[in-house]
């Protein structure tokens, strides 16, 4: 919308911008997983952009490597040592389960901080007369949430193969 004036609905190619997710600073192993954060490109004042599950360029692949970071025992961590590669993959069928539901927790709370729900956004857009920069604007909110709920639906269906293993 910002650089064209204009929203393509169900652009495939469409994305959210979000904050990345924070380390916490009380970890005994705070210095060396604040290391790896930087090695990976994952300092928490950076933003990266999540899109749809379809997309050649899945990104949530980037947000379970954070959550691996951040929700990895302290022995895998430790013996990750500085290989930024480690995190490519799981540690534990254990462990990726909490990380995947690390992960949709975090998408959950940013899709709340949303003033309306996708279909609020769909009732508005196809009852309301509205100037074309606030239907632009009103489908930019609806798309960023469907994404959201997307890729949502796709952690869930990544945690139930998990549990059925």
């Amino acid at each position: 919308l910002m650089h064209y004036g204009f929203v393509v609905h169900d652009n495939p190619f469409d994305s959210v911008s979000l904050k990345r997710p924070q380390l916490n600073e009380e970890l005994p192993d705070y210095a060396q997983r604040a290391k790896l954060a930087q090695k990976l490109s994952l300092l928490s004042n950076t933003f990266f952009q999540l899109s749809r599950p379809q997309d050649p360029f899945f990104t949530v692949k980037e947000l379970l490597i954070a959550f691996r970071l951040i929700e990895g025992a302290p022995s895998d961590v430790k013996a990750a040592g500085l290989d930024p590669h480690v995190f490519a993959k799981p540690f534990s069928l254990q462990n990726e389960k909490k990380v995947v539901r690390a992960a949709m927790k975090y998408l959950k709370m940013v899709l709340v901080k949303y003033n309306t729900t996708a279909e609020e956004d769909r009732a508005i857009l196809s009852n309301a007369v509205l100037s074309s920069n606030a239907q632009y604007a009103v489908m930019l909110r609806m798309e960023e949430k469907v994404i959201l709920m997307q890729n949502i639906a796709y952690l869930k269906g990544l945690l139930k193969s998990k549990t059925e293993l």
